[in-house]
């Protein structure tokens, strides 16, 4: 019995190295550092600002970005799949406010920073790749926070009748599925779908109400082209973010 499996453990990696041997010799990668970008300089650093640059290596118990994390809100949740538009006015009663724009006010100091901080053109999270599977993604969960609490001022300004606000909001949002750009892990691109859907929910509930002018379905369709998922499943040099 041991020999049996002596022997297969031996044709087992026998037959690894070679198929190792002819997929590099095809241009393929089997290290971890073969997936991991180049540094950029921190003032071109979507995740060197301050608000994200916490979350590495462990985020403390006290974020600014836990501010623009939405409360659960029972019976608000929209879904577009059924034709049910966001219930606002739970979102009014939860806030005790009725005006829904005036109350996310309170997240407009943390969402300006996150607009300031997506103007640099490259990201680059300091992710641990040699730890596999057991990889630290800290920041993907906030970046899905903000990008939930932009789709709901988004629809507070469509309720309000603010199209080009709204517009530029569900905008914001999709920038986010550049910030978790990476072709070698799967969570990642998981998020990146959940970003894309959360963006959807008010173009559909604006086109629903025949409430976007041209312009803005424009703008918005040419930020959707953009969004492309697949984006960065190449060689590191492919891609321009994380």
């Amino acid at each position: 019995m041991v020999l049996f499996y002596a022997e297969e453990n031996w044709r087992g990696k026998h037959a690894w190295e070679k198929y190792r041997r002819e997929r590099e010799a095809k241009g393929d990668k089997f290290e971890c550092s073969a997936i991991v970008l180049p540094p950029v300089p921190d003032d071109q650093n979507f995740a060197a600002t301050p608000l994200f640059a916490k979350l590495f290596p462990k985020p403390p118990m006290h974020l600014r970005l836990g501010a623009v994390k939405l409360p659960d809100c029972p019976n608000a949740s929209g879904d577009r799949h059924v034709r049910r538009v966001e219930n606002l006015a739970a979102w009014r009663t939860y806030f005790t406010d009725d005006n829904l724009l005036t109350a996310l006010k309170q997240c407009e100091p943390i969402l300006r920073e996150v607009e300031e901080a997506s103007r640099r053109p490259h990201c680059r999270f300091p992710i641990r790749y040699n730890d596999n599977i057991n990889a630290q993604l800290p920041h993907l969960s906030r970046l899905c926070n903000c990008a939930r609490t932009y789709r709901l001022r988004a629809l507070a300004e469509l309720s309000a009748g603010q199209m080009d606000a709204a517009s530029d909001d569900v905008q914001m949002c999709l920038r986010f599925i550049d910030m978790v750009k990476n072709g070698a892990l799967m969570i990642p691109c998981i998020v990146r779908v959940a970003i894309l859907g959360i963006a959807v929910r008010p173009v559909w509930e604006g086109l629903a109400a025949h409430q976007w002018n041209e312009n803005q379905l424009a703008a918005v369709q040419a930020s959707f082209r953009k969004a492309d998922l697949f984006d960065g499943f190449g060689s590191p040099s492919a891609s321009s973010n994380l």
